[in-house]
């Protein structure tokens, strides 16, 4: 995209492709500002992919146990708000699984 214009909302955007710059009559515009994800904390420690995204499963799982991620620096992430909201819960969950079973896990054997 090269530029919106209008004067009280948006009535055209000018795209460029191939060199080439078009005209488009348009109501609204969603504007996805892309970006470079913060996994520079964790980027030695767990995989990540070519553009330095944190892999993650289902569950937001990373590859070091223990290490949950959501979000727009995972592998699983969603601009839109409210499915990021969800994302992140459900990582929330999951590392709490992860802690309740190994807490569990270690009740079991004082008692044995």
């Amino acid at each position: 995209m090269v530029t919106i214009n209008g004067d009280d909302h948006v009535e055209e955007v000018i795209v460029e492709q191939n060199g080439q710059q078009r005209s488009l009559v348009v109501d609204h515009v969603f504007v996805a500002l892309g970006g470079v994800p913060n996994s520079a904390p964790v980027r030695h420690i767990a995989a990540t992919n070519a553009d330095g995204f944190i892999l993650v499963n289902g569950y937001h799982e990373t590859s070091i146990p223990g290490l949950f991620a959501a979000g727009d620096v995972s592998t699983l992430f969603s601009e839109q708000v409210i499915v990021a909201i969800g994302y992140g819960a459900r990582a929330a969950m999951s590392a709490y699984q992860y802690i309740l079973a190994r807490w569990l896990a270690s009740e079991r054997v004082k008692t044995a």
